[in-house]
């Protein structure tokens, strides 16, 4: 499913980003990037990310103005989030825009997410559409509670595959992802 506002069905409780393009054209991002932006994100989303904003309008940020990291590669980086640990997500400009998280616990290692913002946004959706859907197969609750079936995550991967047919082996994020998943169902 293509991400947008409208696929993204926001809770009442859920709120959304949008983009304001005077103050994301200056950091010279690909014209695809752009387009992403423009969509707005939700403020939050499964797995355990969240997205900067101020007075619902995302925020960008180059990862230098950010953290205090001193490495020569990550000047090419603009963080528009994070994970539930506080690593940076965001742009690596060096590599076309792709999605990658820097693991501030890991000797700032860089984790590819995504090959680009569009295709993460699609997993994003795709991974959110999982969890409704094993809530609705399995019960209130049921993501929450392991109660998922080794089908419901192939069939996770089978989406995740559909959006990017290397996604799997390129995305040490949503790897890790699916192995949590069957580690939680002691798998």
């Amino acid at each position: 499913m293509k991400f947008s506002r409208e696929n993204w069905n926001l809770s009442e409780y859920e709120n959304w980003l949008d983009a304001d393009f005077e103050k994301i054209r200056d950091f010279n991002l690909t014209e695809p990037t752009i387009e992403c932006l423009l969509k707005g994100f939700p403020e939050d989303a499964a797995p355990f990310i969240n997205f900067y904003g101020e007075d619902n309008f995302l925020e960008l940020q180059y990862v230098s103005d950010f953290h205090e990291l001193n490495s020569e590669n990550m000047n090419n980086f603009v963080i528009f989030g994070s994970d539930g640990s506080g690593n940076p997500i965001g742009l690596d400009k060096a590599h076309k825009d792709a999605v990658k998280l820097i693991d501030l616990d890991n000797d700032l290692k860089i984790i590819t997410i995504n090959e680009d913002l569009c295709e993460f946004l699609e997993c994003l959706i795709t991974y959110r559409n999982f969890i409704n859907k094993v809530n609705d197969l399995h019960g209130e609750n049921a993501f929450f509670e392991d109660r998922y079936s080794l089908e419901d995550i192939e069939g996770l991967k089978t989406e995740f595959v559909a959006i990017n047919a290397k996604l799997p082996e390129r995305s040490d994020f949503w790897k890790n992802e699916i192995a949590l998943l069957i580690a939680n169902k002691g798998l």
